[in-house]
């Protein structure tokens, strides 16, 4: 995997502006690798688990996914596990498979620490774990928009909105959901899913919380480099993380790109 900090977008650079109510509803960032062992053994991970238990004290193995693999002698089901460590207050994850780890919050205040809590936490897997190859990286960003006003050519961008910028189609359009990839050189790409939704949320709500009411529009933003040397590059906490901190630019930048600059200066912290 390249090592090299690529400026994914040419859009101009923007000053960051804290807002008191950011519609991020979900960030997240995962590193998909090889070689690590089956992780079912809570021996095996004992040691990842001590050095990352002050942020994640709690911890529960299940089920990731059932998938069929096909061999000589027929189709084999294969369980596939994952740990999840969590905060107390139940808004940072993290979930550690065989093949993947993933970072989440549902909290996300200021990107210095995510970008701190994943170098502790890929520390942690380069010394405890050791996977052999790393095979993606992503940083997402899930945005629900909800101003309870449906005038969103006054919010988002009119490139962005489409058939919506067109009354006789807005006038009746319940939902309207598009999608666009960016290609860049060496793996690199972002995918854009966006569009009007009627209602709930695109993030699966946790235990006994209720879904959000009322429409809005999503801006899904997911940065991400696909391994292509041969052979694959090992674990190196500090590139990934240069990785993600230009991800985290470029996503950033298309984010004020797709919305007014009226929107901004509403939530803007006065």
């Amino acid at each position: 995997m390249s090592q090299a900090v690529l400026d994914l977008l040419t859009l101009p650079d923007v000053s960051r502006i804290e807002l008191r109510a950011p519609p991020l509803v979900l960030a997240l960032c995962q590193v998909q690798y090889e070689g690590v062992a089956s992780l079912e053994d809570a021996r095996r991970i004992a040691p990842f688990q001590s050095a990352i238990q002050q942020e994640y004290p709690l911890s529960t193995i299940a089920p990731r996914s059932i998938s069929l693999q096909v061999h000589a002698t027929g189709m084999q089901q294969v369980n596939s596990f994952q740990w999840v460590f969590r905060d107390r207050d139940d808004v940072w994850h993290l979930a550690l498979a065989n093949d993947a780890i993933t970072l989440e919050t549902r909290r996300y205040d200021q990107f210095p620490n995510f970008l701190g809590r994943l170098r502790t936490v890929l520390n942690a897997l380069q010394t405890h774990l050791e996977p052999s190859a790393i095979k993606r990286v992503g940083l997402r960003y899930i945005n629900e928009i909800r101003t309870g006003d449906a005038n969103w050519g006054a919010i988002i961008r009119p490139q962005l909105l489409g058939p919506l910028t067109e009354p006789v189609l807005a006038r009746y359009a319940a939902q309207v959901i598009q999608e666009l990839r960016l290609a860049y050189p060496e793996g690199h790409a972002i995918n854009v899913r966006h569009g009007l939704f009627p209602g709930g949320t695109t993030v699966q709500p946790r235990e006994g919380e209720t879904p959000l009411d009322g429409s809005f529009y999503l801006l899904d933003l997911d940065a991400f480099q696909v391994s292509s040397d041969q052979p694959p590059e090992s674990l190196d906490p500090e590139a990934i993380c240069a990785r993600v901190d230009a991800f985290h630019t470029s996503i950033y930048r298309l984010f004020r790109w797709s919305v007014s600059d009226a929107y901004i200066t509403g939530l803007a912290v006065k």
